[in-house]
């Protein structure tokens, strides 16, 4: 039993199935290593770590304007017990063909029961790419005959998905897209096909397949950490890719892609990683109980000034406190709730000009606001 949380099932719900696929059987250090290894591939640390932060913060934050949370369910590798919002830890089950199988299954049918019912899964582990991109289950590689034996047709299964009843659905895929060139010579395989498409046409009102980089790049995570995608992802969704609407804070699937492709952004090539998205709607997938904070930096132009500038910086709301900066060498940076504020820059020596300006200070960050003084 791979339920770990149920609060109910009456009425639209949150339904969710995290995968983590850290430790492989059949991959150097496995209990069945294969000699020689699959595909150059290696144990890795990370996905499980990854699942577990993704799965907590849905189970506890996650605030969808249409259903209450419901149930998740895990599967991860290596096997350990699981224990969210305090209660009793619960074994949970590896995520190989037959498992993820049952639980995907197990997934569909609960949001089946409710078109306002909303669908999240979420996978973490490796992954390869040829006509679509697999994501490789905990006995991957187990025989060299059909190496996509036990891999998932991630694409098949959001298409086919499109047969639920639930209209909200969203799919994060942390996993890399690499060609194996091995991958290349098989002619043929039989990868998992969970629920195949049928020619009954998209009925979603608001859908999300989020995957971590584009095709044939890989996706990274240090060892025994988050993982940069579900790093981003977590970071989105708790604030940097919100909008403001109707005045409140809401996260929605544009909003979370553009914050994301900020988060991951890099000027080394090899870590290059820009999440590639298919979206269906533009409704918000998380409203935030409070404004969400914003690194910001401010600093005067020229630059020497900055040495002589005491920085204050007010709410619109006319906060008691402002955030205030005596002189100091440097660039100002600071952290707020977004905001329109009001920036004042004063010289006590009179070197520099004074002035008072509105600045808006909104996400996604970096927010950066140059002062012109002279």
């Amino acid at each position: 039993m791979t339920l770990v949380i149920d609060r109910g099932r009456d009425g639209p719900r949150i339904h969710v199935l995290v995968i983590g696929v850290g430790l492989y059987r059949h991959l150097p250090g496995g209990e069945e290593p294969v000699p020689g290894g699959v595909l150059n591939l290696k144990q890795i640390t990370s996905p499980p770590v990854s699942a577990l932060q993704m799965a907590e913060w849905l189970a506890n934050s996650l605030n969808h304007p249409e259903a209450s949370f419901g149930t998740l369910e895990m599967l991860l590798s290596p096997a350990q017990p699981v224990s969210l919002n305090d209660d009793p830890p619960k074994e949970v089950s590896v995520p190989n063909r037959q498992e993820v199988t049952r639980a995907f299954r197990a997934w569909k049918e609960r949001c089946n029961t409710n078109e306002r019912n909303v669908a999240i899964f979420y996978f973490c582990g490796h992954g390869v790419e040829k006509e679509s991109q697999y994501l490789l289950l905990e006995d991957f590689g187990a025989t060299a005959d059909d190496l996509l034996e036990n891999a998932l047709d991630i694409r098949v299964a959001y298409d086919g998905m499109s047969r639920c009843r639930s209209k909200f659905q969203y799919f994060f895929i942390d996993a890399c897209r690499e060609i194996p060139f091995l991958l290349l010579k098989q002619l043929d395989g039989g990868p998992l096909k969970l629920i195949v498409p049928t020619d009954e046409g998209e009925r979603r009102l608001n859908s999300m397949l989020l995957i971590a980089t584009p095709f044939g790049r890989r996706a990274f995570g240090k060892q025994g950490e988050v993982s940069r995608f579900t790093g981003a992802l977590l970071d989105a969704l708790k604030g940097s890719g919100a909008r403001q609407i109707n005045g409140r804070w809401k996260v929605g699937c544009a909003g979370l892609h553009a914050a994301m492709s900020g988060h991951l952004r890099s000027d080394d090539p090899y870590v290059f990683m820009a999440p590639e998205m298919r979206l269906i709607g533009q409704d918000p997938m998380h409203v935030c109980s409070s404004p969400p904070t914003v690194p910001v930096t401010i600093e005067c132009d020229p630059d020497a000034a900055n040495e002589y500038a005491n920085f204050a910086l007010v709410s619109s709301q006319g906060a008691v406190s402002p955030w205030v900066r005596p002189k100091a060498a440097g660039k100002w940076n600071l952290v707020v709730p977004a905001d329109v504020y009001t920036l004042s820059v004063e010289f006590s020596g009179g070197e520099y000009r004074q002035l008072e300006q509105p600045i808006v200070i909104w996400p996604p960050p970096p927010s950066e606001h140059k002062v012109v003084v002279l």
